[in-house]
């Protein structure tokens, strides 16, 4: 079995984005074990990012390349948490029995169902 500290010390070694065809094949490993199931995160998410090029270790990363990604990251967690707010409230409302809101589509405004 490879330690993940082989295949951290690959990619700061390389440098630049590695495919994560090639790392599966250095390492004999599944590319679906490099990725986050559920709560588990993948072998690399503490220190390597993902994307369509293949993994690259955020040492290396430019500073262009880490802003892109801090913002990326930073827009899906409050994302995510505006759809958690609005969930929240929606479950209240159904337990209160109150009929939905609708957003109406231009302005955002919420509009009760009547």
């Amino acid at each position: 079995m490879v330690h993940v500290a082989q295949i951290e010390l690959f990619l700061l070694e390389t440098k630049d984005w590695v495919p994560a065809s090639v790392v599966c094949a250095r390492f004999c490993l599944n590319e679906r074990s490099l990725r986050a199931v559920g709560e588990n995160p993948g072998l690399l998410d503490h220190c390597a990012v993902s994307s369509k090029q293949g993994y690259k270790h955020i040492a290396c990363l430019s500073t262009e390349e880490w802003l892109t990604v801090k913002h990326r990251l930073r827009r899906h967690a409050a994302g995510q948490f505006r759809k958690t707010k609005r969930w929240d409230q929606a479950r209240h409302n159904s337990l209160a029995g109150l009929k939905p809101y609708q957003e109406e589509r231009h302005t955002g405004q919420r509009l009760l169902a009547v």
